[in-house]
């Protein structure tokens, strides 16, 4: 990812102020991720664990009931960021995301 765009998305974020060099180093591990409306970025459950940042639209965060009913939580929006419990606690994802 770009490190100017980065630095900007970073800007209203617990990341602002990182110096050049951090902000270089973290544009390396970004990488862009497209999702389709109605798409999920993730499922609870899942153990693979990454950070994401949201750069444009609006996603739901929800849980799935053992009906198969999904409740919804909150939603996220641009600025927002998501996935970092199982990045700190190993844990799977506790809720899903689409």
């Amino acid at each position: 990812m770009d490190v100017r765009k980065l630095a900007t998305l970073l800007e209203e974020t617990p990341f602002a102020g990182l110096d050049e060099e951090a902000t270089e180093q973290l544009s390396r591990d970004f990488r862009e991720k497209r999702v389709e409306r109605g798409g999920r970025v993730f499922w609870e459950g899942e153990t693979e664990a990454n950070f994401f940042f949201l750069v444009e639209g609006r996603l739901k965060v929800f849980r799935l009931l053992p009906t198969g009913h999904a409740v919804s939580l909150f939603f996220l929006e641009p600025g927002n960021f998501l996935g970092v419990v199982p990045l700190l606690d190993g844990k799977p994802y506790p809720v899903s995301v689409e």
